[in-house]
């Protein structure tokens, strides 16, 4: 059986966040390792983040390098995008 091999997209590199996605990001508060999912399958705790919340929102198509800015009811949440490893849709 072959395996499916995973690389993460660091800064300047083409892969791109989508569901399944591991997204490495830096905030004011640290680092931060959360996995797309779909909301049924949501654990913040975890690091598991809903692509229909927010930050799921925000990081959805982008890549490592990239910042983004969240829109939170705390306000707006800067993040920069250190790596993406794409776990595909599983």
């Amino acid at each position: 059986m072959a395996e499916r091999a995973t690389t993460w997209g660091e800064a300047g590199s083409p892969a791109a966040a989508g569901l399944g996605s591991t997204v490495r990001c830096r905030d004011s508060e640290g680092e931060h390792l959360y996995t797309l999912v779909l909301p049924a399958n949501a654990a913040p705790l975890e690091g598991r983040i809903s692509v229909a919340s927010p930050v799921g929102r925000a990081l959805l198509g982008r890549a490592g390098g990239e910042e983004v800015d969240v829109a939170t009811p705390g306000g707006v949440r800067p993040l920069t995008i250190l790596s993406v490893r794409d776990g595909g849709p599983g």
